[in-house]
């Protein structure tokens, strides 16, 4: 499952990679094998359900060095979404809204399940006056 979800992710199958990380998680038994699975699931964009996996690897071996970088990595992956929507918003102070769009996409890849960088966006949009667009 893990080797398959590694497939579908390298074919842009998010769906599928996700079904398929969550089979493996089920499965794996070793701590290795389940950080490796948080390292996939925060490369899919959900850094939180990646923090719930490397948390549950420290309860069960504190101090696992794999689980302990993959938390430090999805704290510097809140804090660069973070970055990414204040100088979205700095953009359209400028009127440039393009690359604020773009900064927003950017974030929203990092971290596609938060409601927070979604609500950019809908706030990029709507101040750029697309209206249908921010609704979706």
């Amino acid at each position: 499952s893990l080797t398959r979800g590694e497939v579908f992710l390298a074919h842009g199958r998010l769906d599928d990679a996700r079904l398929a990380f969550e089979q493996a998680m089920r499965m794996a038994m070793d701590t290795d094998e389940r950080v490796d699975i948080g390292q996939l699931v925060m490369e899919l964009g959900d850094p939180a359900t990646a923090a719930r996996i490397f948390e549950t690897v420290l309860a069960r071996e504190p101090g696992h060095a794999g689980a302990t970088l993959g938390l430090r990595q999805v704290g510097q992956r809140a804090q660069r979404v973070q970055g990414l929507i204040a100088q979205a918003t700095m953009q359209t102070d400028r009127d440039d809204w393009r690359h604020a769009e773009d900064l927003v996409e950017e974030a929203l890849h990092l971290d596609a399940r938060a409601d927070w960088p979604h609500w950019a966006k809908a706030r990029l949009l709507e101040r750029a006056g697309r209206y249908p667009d921010a609704i979706h």
